[in-house]
């Protein structure tokens, strides 16, 4: 019971920052503007725009679907479209993007009983449209590189590499066996026995190449989608973009 009345009021704690950082910003911006702005916009543009969004939404879903019947997870796409759209809810109004998930992972594993397959898929999803991200953002990169300092594509290539070498570390138990030796015996074992399961359930990935395929295709449509719908929106402000 007290641990159940610590998380409620762990949330409250969030929700309350999250009003006041809103409030803040609010009181920040220069109304007058945001409505010339407003008034001026292209109605159709930003209808298309929401629209893209919407449907980005059910790509997501698609998405999250096939990673879970990698692990043996059935749940109706209306189910998990409800799932994912309350984790929406607690990404835009909560601080950090990983409420959400958690959202996700509870829903999910309460509804199947499967946590740590469930702690998996949402992992790998974040994991792979993190992929894509960084795709987009390397080519992006070295488009325009003449526009980018070189610190930050120093950090960019060191956050990439932390990245990949982490993925390796997911999907490659070879690899992970000669880093344990460093760590002491009991927090090793302690490490060992929490990850097991959800270590086994990424394995499941490794050997499935076309679930992993179909969630790249996924992924990528998903953050052209997002660049075309913010463009879009760019140009109904008429906000000079290419």
């Amino acid at each position: 019971m007290s641990k159940k009345i610590g998380t409620i009021k762990f949330g409250h704690i969030r929700a309350l920052i999250s009003f006041i950082l809103f409030a803040i910003i609010l009181y920040l911006l220069d109304w007058n503007n945001i409505i010339s702005s407003l008034l001026k916009a292209d109605l159709d543009l930003l209808i298309i725009a929401f629209s893209l969004h919407a449907i980005g939404l059910i790509v997501s879903v698609i998405r999250w679907d096939i990673l879970l019947k990698a692990v043996t997870i059935q749940q109706s796409f209306k189910e998990l479209l409800a799932i994912y759209w309350v984790s929406l809810f607690y990404n835009l109004f909560l601080p950090t993007s990983i409420g959400g998930d958690i959202v996700r992972v509870y829903d999910l594993s309460r509804n199947t009983g499967k946590l740590e397959g469930s702690i998996t898929s949402v992992i790998m999803d974040r994991l792979i449209g993190m992929i894509v991200l960084l795709l987009i953002a390397v080519l992006a990169l070295f488009a325009g590189v003449q526009l980018v300092y070189s610190q930050l594509l120093l950090w960019t290539i060191i956050f990439l590499s932390g990245f990949l070498f982490f993925l390796v570390l997911l999907l490659f138990p070879s690899v992970r066996k000669p880093l344990s030796l460093l760590l002491p015996t009991k927090i090793h074992e302690f490490i060992r026995k929490k990850t097991k399961q959800i270590f086994d359930s990424f394995s499941q990935y490794k050997h499935n190449p076309k679930t992993l395929l179909l969630t790249l295709l996924w992924s990528i449509i998903l953050q052209l989608n997002v660049i075309f719908y913010f463009y879009l929106i760019g140009k109904a402000l008429n906000i000079n973009l290419q």
